[in-house]
């Protein structure tokens, strides 16, 4: 009873399903291609937009890379200017540096011929002068020469003299010494030793050293007490001649005896 109440409300509420009316042929041929139309100019308008996009794309594209070419041309330009720049600097030093150069040697030419000028007019007074002496100076240089000629002379007369009196002296203070010797007995008369004697003026001995001993001992003794005994020895009163007599060597020998 139930369900068939339940199938009699569902046919009341549900509503008859109508059948679509049709068109007249031409009418819905017509919607047709409106529709066609339409949908045709709608790609055409797509593709119009999507082909100025393109356009404006390639356009911004191109745009960009002329505006980059630009730029490092630009750049480019700019970096050649400045190396052109930077050369005409550094010309323009080289050229001051130069012209430096050359003026500082212009004034150095120019002293220098200065100079020259003043050393020539120096050598030319010089000379008026040694020419207006000329005479004087060949009198005062015969004058020195014959001087100096007689000063060689008495120098030689003089160094003669005091080898006369060198040996004089010698001999006399040899003598002395030898009279004073008394060296050992029996001695080897090839042996001999060497002293050097010191004198003060007036003949006193003040050191004597022995320079080379003979190997005897009593022989070296003996030679250097003889020396001492027979102080003061005889010198020369010229002090030039005591003075190359005042350090002396001495050769004592039993075989030659006493030599300077």
């Amino acid at each position: 009873m139930f369900l068939l109440i339940v199938i009699t409300a569902s046919i009341t509420f549900t509503p008859a399903v109508r059948p679509p009316q049709q068109l007249p042929y031409k009418q819905a041929d017509k919607i047709v291609n409106a529709v066609s139309v339409n949908q045709t100019q709608v790609e055409n308008e797509i593709a119009k937009i999507k082909q100025q996009q393109k356009q404006k794309q390639e356009a911004e594209v191109n745009r960009v890379a002329a505006l980059k070419k630009a730029t490092e041309h630009a750049e480019k330009l700019k970096q050649q200017q400045q190396a052109q720049l930077d050369a005409l600097k550094k010309q323009q030093v080289a050229e001051q540096v130069k012209a430096k150069a050359e003026l500082a040697k212009l004034k150095s030419q120019k002293q220098s011929a200065q100079q020259q000028l003043t050393q020539l007019q120096k050598n030319a007074d010089k000379l008026k002068k040694q020419q207006k002496s000329a005479a004087e100076s060949a009198a005062k240089k015969d004058l020195q020469a014959k001087l100096e000629a007689e000063q060689t002379q008495l120098d030689k007369q003089k160094q003669v003299k005091i080898n006369n009196e060198i040996q004089k002296y010698t001999a006399l203070m040899l003598q002395a010494m030898q009279q004073n010797w008394t060296y050992p007995a029996n001695v080897n008369g090839a042996l001999y030793c060497i002293l050097e004697i010191k004198l003060a003026p007036g003949g006193k001995v003040t050191n004597v050293r022995l320079v080379k001993s003979s190997g005897n001992q009593l022989l070296d003794q003996s030679a250097i007490t003889a020396v001492y005994k027979s102080s003061p020895l005889p010198v020369p009163s010229d002090p030039d001649v005591f003075k190359k007599m005042s350090d002396i060597n001495l050769k004592a020998s039993p075989q030659e005896q006493l030599v300077s």
